[in-house]
C-alpha cells in the first residue's frame, strides 16, 4: 500500500485512528505500507525510515537507529542578542569539536551535539552569562537526525 501523506490535515484523533488502521494492515493481512510525511510523531512510528535529500537517499534506517548515529545530546542556546556572534563566540571558546558537532544557527538558535550535553549546558551557562536567554539539552529527535544528515532544517 502506497500513501502519499496521508495524515496531512488530519486531527490528532484522525491520525491516532489511521495509524491503528495502518498497524492493522500490516499485522492481520501482511501489507506492506510505504509512506510519506513530514509529521516525526508519524515517522517516529515507522518500522524503517527512508531520509531522502535532494532526490538522494541518505538514509534507510529504523527510527532508533537514526537516532543514535547523533553523537550525544543535542544542545540548544537561544541567545539574547545576535546568533552568529554567540555561535562565533561558544565556536573559539570550546572548539575544537572532536567529540561534538559544530555549533550552527538554526531558526536564529544555536545547536549542536555532544555527549553528556547537561555537563556542557553547565559550561556554557557559565560562560556566556547574560548573553544567553535559555539553554537546553534533549535525546535527539527525528528531526535532529534530518538537521543532522541534510545540513537543512525540515520544511
Amino acid at each position: 500500500l502506497l500513501l502519499d501523506e496521508p495524515a496531512t490535515a488530519l486531527d490528532v484523533a484522525a491520525r491516532r485512528d489511521l495509524w491503528r488502521q495502518l498497524v492493522r494492515l500490516r499485522d492481520e493481512y501482511q501489507v506492506t505500507v510505504a509512506l510519506t510525511t513530514h509529521l516525526m510523531e508519524i515517522a517516529d512510528r515507522c518500522d524503517r525510515l527512508a531520509i531522502l535529500s535532494a532526490g538522494r537517499l541518505v538514509a534507510l534506517e529504523s527510527p532508533a537507529q537514526l537516532k543514535a548515529r547523533i553523537g550525544g545530546d543535542v544542545v540548544t542556546v537561544k541567545p539574547a542578542e545576535d546568533p552568529q556572534a554567540i555561535c562565533r563566540l561558544i565556536t573559539q571558546r570550546f572548539g575544537p569539536w572532536a567529540d561534538a558537532t559544530e555549533p550552527q544557527v538554526v531558526d536564529g538558535a544555536i545547536r549542536l551535539e555532544k555527549p553528556d550535553g547537561s555537563r556542557f549546558l553547565a559550561e556554557l551557562s557559565v560562560a556566556l552569562g547574560d548573553q544567553i536567554e535559555s539553554i537546553t539539552v534533549g535525546r535527539p529527535t527525528l528531526e535532529d537526525v534530518f538537521l543532522h544528515l541534510t545540513g537543512s532544517k525540515l520544511d
